[in-house]
């Protein structure tokens, strides 16, 4: 449906042209909740489709839609199989990191950008390196396979728990620090 070649911000479904909503801030805010469990699937589907499509009322198909949605969050790639892999990552957990890995990326902060298409900003989340995010993830990995960590991964576990056991969801009554 959308080409990774490209930077898309509307999409024909059934007929009809979709305006896009292809901020990252925009995208990011609809993984939030499509990961939230507390929600059911017509509620997260309704919720996504009104922050992604600006046209909303003009959907004719919200099944459609929401493939739309997801191939769009994929950038048009396939989705990746992670059946089984354990979570190494979370955006809200994470953001922090990532936000400071992508800056350096990015050359820039991008926060302060208006806007930013989220096949862009995947590209330069692709691009980290070693840095804030990679640390994190080496460590859970270590942690998952009960790998000896050095004195400081096991600091960074001690003083940040929360950050180095990542939980199934977050719960609402946290702040969102983005």
């Amino acid at each position: 449906m959308f080409r990774p070649d490209e930077l898309p911000t509307t999409v024909t479904l059934d007929g009809r042209l979709l305006y896009l909503n292809t901020d990252w801030r925009d995208i990011k805010h609809c993984i939030k909740i499509l990961s939230d469990d507390k929600l059911s699937d017509a509620v997260k589907a309704n919720a996504c489709l009104q922050i992604f499509v600006d046209n909303y009322m003009d959907i004719a198909d919200g099944q459609n839609a929401i493939e739309a949605l997801y191939n769009f969050i994929d950038c048009g790639e396939p989705p990746a199989n992670s059946k089984g892999m354990p979570k190494e990552m979370d955006w809200d957990i994470d953001f922090s990191a990532i936000i400071s890995d992508m800056n350096k990326v990015a050359g820039r902060e991008i926060r302060r950008e208006p806007y930013v298409h989220w096949f862009e900003f995947v590209a330069w989340y692709h691009a980290i390196g070693e840095g804030n995010l990679t640390y994190r993830v080496n460590i859970r990995r270590k942690l998952q396979k009960r790998d000896k960590l050095t004195p400081d991964e096991s600091d960074w576990v001690r003083r940040n728990p929360e950050k180095a056991f990542l939980r199934d969801h977050i719960d609402d009554d946290e702040d969102d620090d983005d």
